[in-house]
């Protein structure tokens, strides 16, 4: 793999030579004043030159070496470079030992957040009784990880701040960043912790079964990495995180793989509301618990009936519903020809209540209030309408529709984990 050096050039040739030789580079760019790169460079080239040493070599030049924010403007162009070599943060050194101080600092602050080592020339020896330049023949390099190590306090907060606000992409270029500049003890714990965020990503956005295999091999290997590298918060989230491949495993097998409706979907949609509402999204959040009660409706019509909603067997429909709901919901199938039956909310609960089902009865308590609750939910920007639902109108159908959950007599747990890093 390709390996780069950045080097700050300054008046003093054998701290550069050093270097260069030292780290071998395959791609080497020179971050240099107009000074430097008219007097340095050419020595150092040809010192390169007569050595056989021949990377591919590039510059970056600064007009006014004493302007800090020109400087930081130029070396924000070597991230540039470096990117279009596709070379990978881990084999970028970056030597800031010559140039002036504007530029030194320039070049630290403009790439210090790109995960790359640092290196620095220095000596056992200097001039002027050891408060000058390094003398010739002393130098000596020092080579350390990125200083983003130390801002790794920052990026877990970054990370905690997008994931527990379901800002899940967010957090997740996060994670995928730490695991890239990160030293390796590190790396295959970013990389699992980015896989488990993909996997609420899906998770919220309803695709259970890829969330599942995403949950599945993370908490394959993240428990065994935090047994090298103990990190208390992230432990706590694997804990709950167990909890919720759990409830995932049991609607696995409840729905035949997530493909048909069981109580347990009626519950994720229940708590995927609450998340849209935690985010001031009311109109989304209502059309979820609308989703929710039909669903419900139509799980225990077709147990009821023997058949689903979209495609309703009149021979099975109580006699005493049969002639109406044939009259207003009958239509022909364009593509067989067939006569098809398909019923919306309430005469899905018609019919349940008329087999003297549990939801039905407690449906038409609360038909009243359901209905004002719809009709503003009908007048939503996301259904007929163009007017925002309000927070109250929200509440007031999340309480009812976990008054009808309750007589599943099913509690599962859904709520997703937040994590901890303050």
């Amino acid at each position: 793999m390709s390996k780069a050096l950045i080097i700050s050039l300054g008046g003093s040739i054998e701290p550069i030579i050093k270097s260069i030789e030292e780290h071998k580079p395959d791609y080497l760019c020179f971050f240099s004043s107009q000074e430097s790169n008219t007097t340095a460079y050419p020595v150092v080239k040809k010192h390169l030159d007569e050595a056989g040493v021949r990377p591919k070599i590039e510059s970056v030049v600064v007009d006014d070496k004493d302007d800090l924010v020109h400087c930081y403007e130029k070396a924000m162009e070597i991230s540039t470079r470096i990117e279009k070599q596709s070379i990978s943060p881990k084999d970028v050194v970056i030597d800031y030992t010559g140039g002036t101080k504007n530029m030194t600092a320039a070049l630290v602050l403009a790439t210090i957040a790109k995960g790359y080592k640092f290196s620095y020339i220095g000596g056992k020896e200097r001039d002027k009784e050891g408060l000058g330049v390094v003398k010739s023949g002393s130098e000596e390099i020092k080579t350390a990880l990125s200083p983003w190590q130390v801002l790794l306090v920052e990026d877990r907060k970054k990370i905690a701040l997008y994931f527990n606000s379901y800002q899940f992409s967010a957090a997740r270029g996060v994670a995928d960043k730490l695991s890239e500049s990160l030293g390796e003890e590190h790396t295959a714990i970013y990389k699992c912790l980015s896989e488990l965020i993909e996997g609420y990503r899906l998770w919220d956005s309803f695709k259970h079964d890829r969330a599942f295999a995403c949950f599945e091999e993370g908490m394959k290997k993240l428990p065994n990495y935090l047994k090298v590298r103990t990190d208390a918060v992230l432990s706590e989230f694997v804990k709950r995180l167990g909890n919720n491949l759990s409830f995932l495993k049991n609607m696995k097998n409840e729905t035949n793989e997530f493909k048909e409706l069981r109580f347990p979907l009626v519950f994720d949609l229940l708590h995927n509301a609450k998340r849209r509402a935690e985010e001031g999204k009311y109109d989304d959040a209502v059309a979820r618990l609308y989703r929710a009660l039909e669903m419900l409706g139509q799980i225990e019509f077709e147990k009821e009936i023997g058949c689903p909603t979209s495609a309703v067997d009149l021979e099975k429909i109580p006699e005493s519903l049969r002639d109406e709901i044939k009259r207003k919901h009958s239509t022909m199938d364009e593509n067989s020809g067939e006569e098809r039956v398909k019923i919306g909310l309430k005469e899905t609960f018609n019919v349940l209540k008329e087999k003297g089902n549990k939801f039905a009865t407690h449906f038409f308590e609360k038909e009243k209030e359901i209905g004002s609750i719809l009709s503003a939910r009908n007048s939503s920007i996301l259904a007929h309408g163009q007017t925002p639902v309000a927070k109250e109108t929200f509440d007031k159908l999340c309480f009812i529709l976990q008054d009808f959950l309750k007589h599943t007599n099913l509690d599962y747990k859904v709520e997703f984990p937040k994590i901890r890093w303050e």
